[in-house]
């Protein structure tokens, strides 16, 4: 991210993903009200529309994203299902995240930080290929080229107030990525090892 790349952020918080961005050529969508009155003190213009369904009118260099976790109520108090056209979701993260790639350009990039997996490695590995995650996942690497996917333990995250991992992906441009999907990878759990023995290390 530099100050010549055109950003888009769906869910931007207070800004804590935005610092090397240039508030002229980023597009910032929040909706809460507060939350937006502080990005807009910071000097960029924000919208307040459902990340779900709401794309900025151009594309841009970057999209990055860090939307809410879990699953969500309508107002009949029922889990609410996000209609993708190819399938639904009750994952509110993965509907926003795919979603938000629409406004990247083709040869563009964006990372997304999405709710991880608990468990050992098998256990991992079979709660990404639970229904709620496969479709998202195939559908994710087929349509973009996933270039790093890796856990981060949930510990690191507590004082934001979540335990669960959270799983880092970095995508470079349109296109199907080489990665094997993550129900299919050792690799996700070996990675994640390989990040706590960095924050961990002396």
């Amino acid at each position: 991210m530099t100050s010549e790349k055109t950003v888009y952020e769906p869910t931007a918080g207070n800004g804590a993903l935005l610092p090397a961005a240039n508030p002229t050529l980023a597009s910032v969508n929040e909706l809460n009200r507060e939350r937006a009155a502080d990005l807009r003190q910071q000097g960029y213009t924000v919208t307040q529309e459902d990340a779900v369904t709401y794309l900025p009118a151009q594309q841009h260099d970057i999209v990055i994203a860090n939307p809410p976790f879990n699953s969500v109520m309508d107002e009949r108090g029922r889990v609410k299902l996000f209609n993708l056209g190819r399938y639904s979701t009750t994952q509110i993260d993965h509907a926003i995240a795919l979603n938000a790639l629409k406004a990247m350009k083709p040869e563009g990039r964006a990372v997304l930080i999405l709710r991880g997996k608990l468990g050992a490695e098998a256990e991992r590995s079979n709660r990404y290929n639970l229904r709620s995650s496969r479709a998202f996942y195939f559908t994710l690497y087929q349509e973009y080229n996933v270039i790093h996917h890796f856990s981060i333990w949930g510990d690191l995250y507590h004082r934001q107030g979540d335990g669960f991992p959270i799983d880092l992906i970095a995508i470079a441009g349109k296109g199907k990525s080489s990665l094997p999907l993550p129900a299919a990878a050792e690799g996700v759990t070996t990675r994640l090892q390989s990040r706590l023995n960095q924050y961990h290390s002396p």
